[in-house]
């Protein structure tokens, strides 16, 4: 059902349930009327068929692993199981396990996979080109909620579940640090404005003329600033391809707010600068010193 999806592609799966096996029983019964301990049939089809770690050893400065295994033409048909023998704890004897144990042929998994103590099927796979990565999940989550029988659901690894788990926490950080920077930009064009509207009152002119003629004064270079970024973020919104969507969000985001960060001081400060500028700061004759001396002042 995943590969009817358009939006993934890349499938594959290591979970094999068709890989032919043999199953083996061990009557604890019989075995324990034999004088042989489960764990002990246990532990010799490990190591006769398997294979059983057993020490290390050190030649010639380098050091050596004990592995002990069976050598593979005792142990390439079924009935090589029961050619094992192990010791009868009562008796002392060697007992074959073909006496204690059934070998059966069955179907079943090549490896068993756990997920959070589950037992699991990993599916790899990844988002087909034009899609996004969010696009791909939800088309997984809409394929698993309408095949899986009750009982079954799935879960994320990897990357897929560090975006489920941050869910849309970067997308109000990211738009957070852009309203930042709006302000920021704001503020500076403000600050300028306000300074030049300080200045014109300096030389007598009243709080609107010189909040207006400071507007005109740094309306260019506001707009030389602003269009610049402007113009650079233009590629982000007409973006095409895979990851279009997130780009397009971003580059329309920062063009729309950028547009209005540009307007906002030449229109507003103007606006609200009359109302909050203080008198003018008052101006110091130059060239006059004021000689303190006696019981008047002198000036020269």
């Amino acid at each position: 059902m995943l590969r009817a999806r358009n939006e993934l592609t890349g499938l594959q799966t290591f979970f094999r349930p068709t890989v032919p096996q043999l199953r083996v029983e061990v009557d604890k019964e019989k075995a324990l009327a034999l004088g042989v301990a489960a764990t002990d049939v246990f532990s010799a089809l490990q190591a006769q068929m398997g294979s059983l770690y057993v020490n290390d050893f050190n030649k010639s400065g380098r050091t050596y692993r004990v592995t002990m295994q069976v050598d593979a033409k005792f142990r390439a048909r079924p009935e090589d199981i029961g050619a094992i023998h192990v010791r009868s704890a009562t008796t002392g004897a060697m007992v074959p396990l073909k006496a204690m144990i059934t070998v059966s042929s069955v179907i079943g998994p090549e490896q068993v996979e756990r997920y959070n103590s589950y037992v699991a099927a990993k599916i790899l796979g990844s988002a087909k080109a034009g899609f996004s990565s969010g696009e791909a999940i939800k088309a997984v989550e809409d394929a698993a909620r309408l095949s899986l029988p009750p009982g079954y659901d799935i879960e994320w690894t990897a990357q897929a579940f560090q975006e489920k788990r941050t869910g849309n926490a970067s997308v109000f950080a990211f738009g957070f640090a852009l309203i930042m920077v709006y302000l920021i930009l704001a503020a500076k064009n403000a600050i300028l404005i306000a300074e030049f509207a300080m200045q014109g009152m300096e030389q007598g002119k009243s709080a609107a003329v010189a909040a207006a003629e400071a507007a005109r004064l740094r309306f260019r270079p506001i707009v030389m600033t602003s269009l610049a970024f402007v113009l650079g973020v233009v590629p982000l919104v007409i973006a095409t391809g895979a990851g279009a969507a997130a780009r397009q969000s971003m580059g329309t985001g920062v063009f729309g707010g950028m547009l209005v960060a540009t307007f906002v001081a030449p229109i507003f400060v103007p606006l609200f600068f009359p109302l909050l500028a203080r008198k003018p700061r008052p101006q110091h004759a130059h060239g006059t010193d004021t000689v303190r001396g006696g019981p008047t002042d002198v000036a020269v």
